[in-house]
């Protein structure tokens, strides 16, 4: 039954009452499915009374995509009232296909369960070759889905003004603005027309120096568990750290641009629980929200074209198109997705909120076992001058390569000095290496023989010594300086983007990955590899022709008291092991909730290929959140990166 009949909204009890009312005439007031939560009931009343005034004044003429049976009522009612072509019954292919041909702006409704990354990667790549804008509505249920499409034929209140940019661009809560958390808390919930938040998380919070935005949907992450995860009474949050927190369903904009890794993960992909701010924005005030599906980079090139498009006016789906045209020559490309309609226009006078700053023993592991086929023999000490020449000449190629490495450690730790200490030993280290490299090449070339040729061996022998522990130096640097240094990129910062290419599907969640290669003829051939999914982020990076690491987690997601078993290999190609007899892998596992490392083994393994198993049992107040089990190899000055995700949940009440 139709339990209530406000100015803008018409309540509808029961699913057949929405249906309904969807396929009636347009122009009336907009039917809502009412959510069984009362509190989520409450919400939505006050977002359409406060926020949001008459029918949206926005021009006809779009492609309305129904995906999913439970999409089919709200999509038929946004197509009627916007004069609109609506497609039903196509699918998934049928919408990709609809979206490759020229047209007008496509609008997709669907569940937040259909709006996979792999499927909106396909609509986006698909709708930018046609250059058509894109837009999608969605909901976490049939409920949510139906109070969106009532917010996208809404238009923002008239009196809402203003452009809120909450920006924490550095990693380093002291290097942003400072203010209060109390002030960022209060202009956070302030009603605006737009809110901007450049912000650190992973889709389901956004971290802001003193505040996090917490994107918990119900009133606990677990209803199991109430004491676990995150909560909204009292507010908890197992990512804030002692920040502040806010619920995304209390961001009170209509618009907001959400600029942070993975920022619209809706379905689940990344960790099985009911956290998403996306989510929990357009179940609140946003009627149109600008966000990226994928991990990225966002540098001011990004911020400032979405910043202008917002207050200047510029068409929503244009703007996002706009956005991914720059995130593609930063090799992100089809990066961000809009929920909401893509001829929306807003004006906000930009402005920028100043943000605040902020203010265990590592278990053993359980069991560590290398496998692969007999031990292989450490190689002797070289008795020929001949072959002693040859190695020397192939460690001097290494260390010009290692030249791009100490400068970026350089550039990249001079602001931390805990970590511009290390990363300085590791460059005396090299020069000293280099160093004693080119002597005993000079002396072998020399063809010495009698006493001072067993000297030169000597030397030469003690320049492989420093070659190792030079590795085992800085296998660690990779890993333990991770607040600065991101292994994932370091061979290739410098390096041109030359080609992307689709990988084999993730192993953890079935999202697709992509390959990139980077360099080329005019970096000496120096070429690298780097593989990542678009929801769990970085896979793995190697140079071509140096040793290469693949990891994964034999189960996604694991619950407290049991095991973890990880499985990684590692390849070492021919060219590594003329250089070296061994590579020195280093391993560590962190809690991201508590920013504590939960595991961590450094180990020298024969330089050949093989597989490294690591398992462990999760300990008693580990996070209930996505870990990453991150694993970084040396040999012969070249490096290789590898990171596997895993999903902690609680324990299993007996």
């Amino acid at each position: 039954m139709i339990t209530e009949k406000p100015s803008r909204a018409v309540w509808c009890a029961e699913p057949h009452v929405y249906e309904a009312a969807a396929a009636g005439p347009a122009g009336g007031p907009l039917p809502v499915l009412l959510p069984r939560e009362a509190r989520r009931a409450a919400l939505w009343r006050r977002v359409l009374d406060e926020q949001y005034d008459g029918p949206a004044a926005t021009a006809p003429g779009r492609v309305v995509a129904a995906l999913g049976a439970e999409a089919s009522a709200p999509a038929r009612l946004y197509a009627s009232a916007t004069g609109s072509v609506l497609l039903e019954d196509t699918g998934l292919d049928g919408i990709v296909r609809e979206a490759r041909r020229p047209g007008p702006a496509l609008v997709v409704v669907g569940t937040a369960a259909a709006m996979r990354v792999g499927a909106l990667a396909r609509l986006v790549a698909a709708a930018r070759e046609a250059g058509r804008p894109l837009g999608l509505l969605t909901g976490r249920d049939p409920a949510g889905l139906s109070f969106s499409v009532a917010k996208a034929l809404l238009a923002p209140r008239a009196s809402l003004g203003g452009l809120d940019r909450f920006d924490a661009p550095s990693h380093h809560a002291d290097e942003n603005i400072t203010a209060p958390p109390p002030t960022l808390v209060r202009e956070l919930v302030r009603p605006a027309l737009v809110k901007l938040l450049r912000t650190h998380g992973e889709g389901g919070h956004a971290k802001l120096p003193g505040a996090v935005v917490c994107g918990v949907l119900d009133d606990a992450e677990f209803p199991e568990h109430p004491d676990l995860g995150c909560g909204r009474e009292p507010r908890r949050c197992k990512r804030a750290g002692g920040r502040l927190v806010v619920g995304a369903d209390e961001i009170a904009s209509p618009v907001v641009a959400f600029v942070c890794c993975n920022g619209f993960n809706v379905a689940g992909e990344l960790y099985p629980s009911n956290v998403s701010v996306a989510l929990g924005l357009v179940d609140g005030w946003a009627g149109a929200v600008i966000a990226p599906i994928r991990p990225l980079i966002a540098p001011d090139a990004v911020v400032e074209p979405l910043r202008d498009g917002l207050a200047h006016g510029e068409p929503l789906g244009a703007l996002t198109a706009r956005l991914n045209q720059v995130c593609a020559e930063l090799g992100q490309p089809d990066a961000f997705v809009l929920h909401g309609d893509p001829h929306l226009t807003v004006t906000g006078e930009p402005g920028t909120v100043p943000l605040p700053t902020d203010s265990g023993p590592v278990p053993a592991p359980d069991r560590i076992t290398v496998t692969g086929g007999p031990a292989a023999t450490p190689a002797a000490a070289d008795d020929d001058l001949a072959a002693a020449e040859d190695w020397l000449v192939r460690l001097l190629r290494r260390l010009e390569r290692a030249g791009r490495l100490r400068r970026a450690l350089g550039s990249w730790l001079s602001g931390r000095p805990e970590d511009a200490e290390e990363a300085a030993r590791v460059t005396r280290r090299l020069d000293s290496l280099e160093r004693h490299a080119l002597n005993a090449l000079k002396w072998a070339q020399s063809r010495p023989t009698g006493p001072s040729r067993e000297a030169l061996l000597r030397s030469v022998a003690l320049v492989r010594l420093s070659l190792g522990q030079t590795d085992r130096t800085l296998v660690r640097l990779l890993l333990d300086a991770r607040a600065s240094v991101d292994p994932f990129d370091l061979g290739y910062y410098d390096l041109r983007l030359t080609g992307t290419a689709q990988g084999p599907d993730c192993s953890r969640c079935g999202s697709p990955t992509e390959v990139q290669t980077f360099g080329g003829a005019g970096a000496g051939g120096d070429r690298h590899r780097a593989h990542s999914c678009l929801v769990c982020g970085p896979l793995s990076a190697s140079r071509l022709g140096a040793p290469e690491l693949t990891a994964y987690a034999k189960a996604p997601r694991v619950r407290v008291g049991e095991r973890v078993e990880l499985r990684v290999h590692l390849r070492v190609p021919e060219q590594t092991r003329r250089v070296v007899p061994a590579v020195q892998l280093y391993t560590r596992i962190f809690d991201k909730a508590n920013d504590l490392c939960l595991y961590e083994r450094a180990e020298s393994l024969p330089a050949r290929t093989t597989d490294v198993e690591v398992a462990f049992t999760v300990p008693e107040g580990c996070g209930m959140d996505l870990h990453s089990a991150r694993f970084a190899v040396t040999g012969g000055l070249d490096f290789a990166y590898a990171r596997a995700r895993f999903a902690v949940l609680p324990a299993r009440k007996s």
